[in-house]
């Protein structure tokens, strides 16, 4: 799924005579890297966290009274 939605994709890497397909990094996937510079990976930890999901999973019943 991550390949065919393009944030992973694969190559064909020959180890002596045999070939052997890997994944490799992609452009949105690098920015996840914590040793690149605009890493986001902080970003998207913090959005995912919880503390901040909880309320959003409770609005609809909130505004529903």
């Amino acid at each position: 799924m991550l390949v065919h939605s393009g944030f992973f994709a694969t190559a064909t890497k020959l180890q002596g005579d045999k070939e052997e397909e890997v994944y490799v990094l992609t452009r949105p996937s690098k920015v996840l890297l914590k040793d690149q510079a605009n890493c986001l990976s902080p970003f998207v930890l913090a959005m995912f966290d919880p503390a901040l999901m909880t309320p959003w999973q409770l609005l609809g019943d909130w505004m529903k009274g």
